[in-house]
């Protein structure tokens, strides 16, 4: 079962440090939030090894950054800034046991990942665990970290769920394969979409009511870009930057 009836988040956006999800795709978030869909954040690490500020002050932009944005919940775990190891079985199970909990329709990983080691690892990690949340042969702790007081508390986890969709932001040289638009209130902006796996281009639509639809579904039938998509380049420009 990939999604039932209620369930906690429609998006999931999985970052590895404070205001990465902010500078991949806050427009996206907020205009996702205000057409009544729940987007929730998780952050992998406290940024600890940031320069700029401490844990504690990047944590309190953090929460008010939540509020702008129209966040259902925010979550920021521990893991190690700067080691970010899709490969390590205690990072892999946090990120399952979130992914459990919140029963994402769909997942983003942010910012591109390119240039920092931990931009670079999360994709990889959150492909891992996104997979493995469907087997219940392998049950996960409840995550750890702090949760933003402004949003919702951690929901009762499921044993096992399955994502519909994988994305995450690609750079902006890349050459997304797959392209949906956003349709609504007399304006089309493009959403650049880019597969983990080959796929023909293709064209969707997301509307309030039914998200992300494709032009060859009955009106109504829900799809994500793949099954295995990442989404491209432009996802917090491109949908706040007119007709196109």
């Amino acid at each position: 079962m990939t999604q039932p009836e209620g369930n906690c988040c429609d998006l999931l956006v999985i970052s590895p440090h404070t205001d990465d999800a902010e500078i991949g795709l806050g427009g996206t978030i907020r205009l996702l939030a205000d057409r009544g869909r729940r987007v929730w954040a998780v952050d992998l690490t406290r940024g600890e090894l940031g320069t700029n500020a401490t844990v504690a002050e990047r944590w309190s932009e953090a929460e008010k950054a939540s509020a702008v944005l129209g966040l259902a919940g925010r979550a920021q775990l521990e893991l190690p800034d700067g080691f970010i190891d899709s490969t390590d079985r205690d990072q892999v199970a946090q990120v399952v046991g979130v992914i459990r909990r919140l029963q994402p329709r769909w997942i983003v990983t942010a910012p591109d990942p390119v240039r920092h080691p931990d931009h670079q690892e999360t994709p990889k990690l959150v492909e891992r665990a996104a997979f493995l949340a469907r087997l219940v042969a392998w049950q996960t702790p409840a995550p750890g970290g702090t949760l933003w007081s402004g949003g919702a508390p951690w929901p009762e986890a499921a044993e096992r769920w399955e994502t519909e969709s994988v994305f995450s932001v690609c750079p902006d040289d890349g050459q997304p394969a797959v392209i949906f638009y956003l349709a609504g209130q007399g304006a089309v902006a493009g959403l650049l979409c880019q597969p983990v796996f080959p796929a023909t281009r293709t064209q969707g639509h997301l509307d309030q009511r039914h998200g992300l639809s494709g032009k060859n579904r009955a009106p109504g039938a829900d799809l994500g870009p793949s099954r295995r998509g990442r989404t491209g380049r432009g996802l917090g420009k491109s949908l706040l930057s007119g007709p196109e």
